[in-house]
């Protein structure tokens, strides 16, 4: 659609913005413009000259300007954002979604928040399981705004369900297969179940192998080391010795996933009935995903019901998953203290403070790689603890840190005294060093005025 077309801003402001904010919604955001591009358009008839031009600029200022009046009317606090940084929309812009860790580099560098952060608030989503504590550790150093993960596994059971339908009672829309188990269009739907209305049936009739699988995030929902339980119930149809339940801890190692270990319950006999089985396994060390696999072989089939997974307490009992089980030095712990810090001590720091140049600074380095969207990125180095020197507005200073590992870290920094400082920073932890003279740290001021524009102050 062309932005300067009268009839694509008012759809766009009515239609779309104002009825979100009717809705609820505090925050827009235009996704998939990157940067505030526009497709080029040649008509004749949108009061613009055919084929790219200034016009698209101003046109996407009105579009964006027009926006925030009209949910304004509905919402006096409305905010918008948009993919990807553009100066010339600072001045009305709330938000930015920034994407600087998306890059072969070593060393990600975040020029946007150093030039503007005291204008316009960054965050960025995304991150494959194995580089997110990477991400999530650079983004908290950087000042952009804490961002959750999203899926709800990753919350280590926030509505007290961390393993979801693990019963098979909640359907997809077509009735046809099992809501959070991945190829639903694989499943079959049995009303012979062992509790409840349904049961999953897997069913490999025609082919050598079907398997019906699902992911959790280990670090959401298990501490390493710590003892589990998976309890299943089971009814063969028609035997097969390789038919199995089986759960494997498995981690990225050279753009490859490798197993840490697992367990496997065989399906029992198809004269057997239902039977439940359950195997317990420890947590080992290292592993990003934990996945549940159901396998039927040779034109075989089994069904599946009643799957759980529970957790040893300190008494030899067994309970189900709760978000206390997440790893205590997991995404979810990690996120939790990042908003804590964000909102409390470092909040005029990282909220509405600025940037300043960092002093020279010492850490380990690691291997890193990663697999996003199918870009695959490997043979590359990151730093253990990612570092970020800022300013509040009362003229303090700090110096924020971030362990992307789950080691403790050692670091130094380089005062202006030429001495050099040492801190270690607590496994996937967060610290913020006062500096308490300002000439504890070699850094040069900031290029830009300590004063956002008038009319934009966060």
């Amino acid at each position: 659609l062309c932005p300067a077309d009268p009839w694509t801003v008012d759809w766009w402001n009515r239609d779309v913005a104002r009825a979100l904010v009717e809705r609820g919604c505090e925050l827009v955001q235009a996704d998939q413009d990157v940067g505030a591009r526009v497709p080029s358009c040649w008509s004749t008839q949108h009061g613009h000259l055919p084929g790219p031009g200034q016009w698209e600029t101003k046109a996407m200022r009105h579009q964006f300007e027009t926006m925030l009046a009209e949910m304004r009317k509905v919402n006096p606090s409305a905010l918008f954002s948009f993919e990807e940084p553009h100066e010339y929309y600072n001045d009305i812009l709330s938000f930015i979604d920034y994407r600087n860790c998306r890059d072969g580099a070593t060393e990600w560098a975040s020029v946007y928040s150093y030039l503007y952060h005291d204008y316009v608030s960054l965050f960025q989503t995304g991150g494959e399981v194995g580089s997110r504590p990477v991400w999530l550790a650079f983004c908290a150093a950087d000042g952009q705004m804490p961002c959750l993960p999203t899926a709800l596994s990753f919350y280590g059971g926030l509505l007290n369900e961390p393993f979801p339908n693990g019963g098979f009672e909640t359907l997809v829309p077509d009735g046809k297969g099992f809501a959070d188990w991945e190829s639903p269009e694989t499943h079959g739907v049995s009303q012979d179940a062992a509790e409840g209305r349904y049961a999953l049936r897997v069913d490999a009739s025609g082919r050598d192998r079907r398997q019906i699988a699902r992911n959790l995030v280990s670090d959401c929902l298990f501490t390493p080391g710590r003892t589990y339980r998976l309890t299943v119930s089971l009814k063969g149809l028609r035997d097969h010795p390789s038919n199995q339940v089986v759960l494997g801890a498995i981690a990225k190692s050279d753009g490859n996933w490798v197993s840490r270990g697992g367990v496997s319950i065989p399906v029992p006999k198809a004269d057997c009935g239902w039977q439940t089985c359950s195997q317990e396994f420890v947590m080992p060390e290292r592993s990003e995903c934990v996945r549940l696999m159901l396998n039927a072989n040779k034109g075989t089939a089994f069904l599946v019901d009643g799957v759980k997974i529970e957790a040893k307490a300190a008494d030899g009992t067994f309970r189900p998953l709760s978000p206390d089980d997440a790893n205590p030095m997991g995404t979810r712990a990690f996120c939790e203290a990042w908003v804590r810090l964000y909102r409390n001590e470092g909040r005029k720091y990282l909220a509405h403070g600025r940037q300043l140049r960092p002093p020279e600074f010492r850490c380990a380095y690691m291997p890193y790689e990663e697999d996003f969207r199918g870009y695959e990125t490997k043979n590359l180095v990151k730093p253990t603890v990612f570092h970020a020197l800022w300013e509040a507005r009362d003229g303090s200073r700090a110096l924020v840190l971030a362990n992307a590992t789950d080691r403790e870290q050692p670091v130094a920094w380089k005062a202006a005294t030429g001495v050099w400082q040492k801190a270690t920073v607590a496994p996937n932890g967060l610290k913020l060093i006062p500096i308490l003279d300002n000439a504890d740290t070699t850094s040069a001021s900031h290029p830009l005025s300590t004063k956002p524009k008038k009319g934009n102050e966060k």
